[in-house]
């Protein structure tokens, strides 16, 4: 069939079944340049308004101070799962919302609830910013994490059934574990201390993150057929 001979309205196909992106919508482009821009000029205002220097709000952080290029690089890894478990979740919920395959709540959800942690986590949110802007105590935000936690959990009970629930009641634990730590141990005890809290919470994000990444197929795979017309399981 030529270009001519293609149905109005339909989408056009690149070859083999596979189909051509859409265009990007005008308004999309835009607000990921308002966005950038924003960012950008948030930058300024904080240097100015905390009389800080641009570099500290520039370059990595190894590269201020001691500059040592692996400084930090158990919470900097961190925070790439954290991103990509929020990543994983907004485009299934995207899928969801589109196709209908799953509660697209439940992966909204989920993603926003990775973002809060991820940039608490990078941030220092519990530990320093809640408790010196919003004078709110470390175990108090800890709380509101785990009841949004929970209340997501039970809002979505049936359908968390069907999703590798496991791995994230591992990840639950493994924090639980991280923060008891924290509350426990008094500040100064040794480095190995400090690697059991942190590499016991390090742990979670992993698990958090798969959880994201396997429980995605029951979206993304939803309909998904081989070559052969037979259906794509999840394994």
């Amino acid at each position: 069939m030529s270009a001519a001979d293609t149905p109005s309205g339909a989408r056009p196909r690149a070859g083999d079944g596979i189909e051509t992106v859409p265009p990007l919508p005008a308004w999309i482009a835009l607000a990921a340049s308002a966005a950038v821009l924003a960012f950008l000029g948030a930058i300024v205002v904080a240097s100015e308004v905390l009389d800080k220097p641009l570099l500290v709000f520039i370059v990595e952080p190894a590269s201020i101070g001691a500059n040592i290029w692996y400084a930090g690089v158990l919470s900097t890894t961190g925070a790439l799962l954290w991103w990509s478990a929020a990543t994983v979740s907004y485009v299934t919920a995207w899928i969801a919302k589109a196709t209908g395959a799953g509660p697209a709540g439940f992966w909204l959800g989920l993603g926003v609830l990775t973002t809060v942690l991820a940039l608490d986590d990078l941030y220092q949110g519990h530990e320093y910013f809640y408790r010196v802007y919003l004078h709110l105590p470390e175990e108090v935000s800890g709380a509101i994490y785990a009841l949004a936690a929970a209340a997501l959990a039970f809002v979505y009970r049936s359908y968390l059934r069907r999703l590798p629930w496991t791995i994230a009641l591992v990840a639950l634990v493994l924090f639980t574990i991280s923060e008891a730590i924290d509350f426990l141990v008094e500040e100064g005890d040794t480095q190995y201390v400090l690697l059991l809290e942190d590499g016991t919470k390090f742990a979670g994000i992993a698990a958090w993150a798969l959880f994201a990444v396997w429980g995605s197929q029951a979206v993304l795979l939803s309909g998904v057929r081989r070559n052969d017309g037979t259906r794509l399981e999840i394994p």
